[in-house]
């Protein structure tokens, strides 16, 4: 199985995006999708707003890929929102996604 570091050391332009769930504290709770740098930055445009908490399910990770020749691919890997979310299976599940498109073109 390719790795990232793999892919990295070879050339290729590899970039990685965690996204979790987010729940507030709010009477009627509303779920985002959001990496830990949107988070970050909706609280701090938005003081006043709702805390934000971090559930143990679902979630996204995206693998974007950029060969030497120029050619990008995404693969995308979803996980249930009854399973909890393991970063390095996501990168694993994007990646060879995103590698299969690949050899698609």
């Amino acid at each position: 199985m390719t790795t990232v570091a793999e892919l990295r050391s070879l050339g290729n332009k590899v970039r990685v995006c965690h996204r979790r769930w987010y729940v507030t504290d709010e009477l009627k709770p509303k779920k985002f999708l959001f990496t830990r740098h949107e988070i970050d930055e909706y609280c701090v445009y938005h003081p006043e707003g709702p805390d934000f908490f971090l559930t143990e399910n679902g979630g996204e990770t995206v693998v974007e890929l950029t060969t030497t020749n120029g050619v990008t691919v995404v693969g995308i890997a979803e996980c249930s929102k009854h399973d909890n979310y393991v970063r390095k299976l996501g990168v694993r599940k994007a990646l060879g996604r995103a590698l299969s498109q690949l050899e698609k073109k």
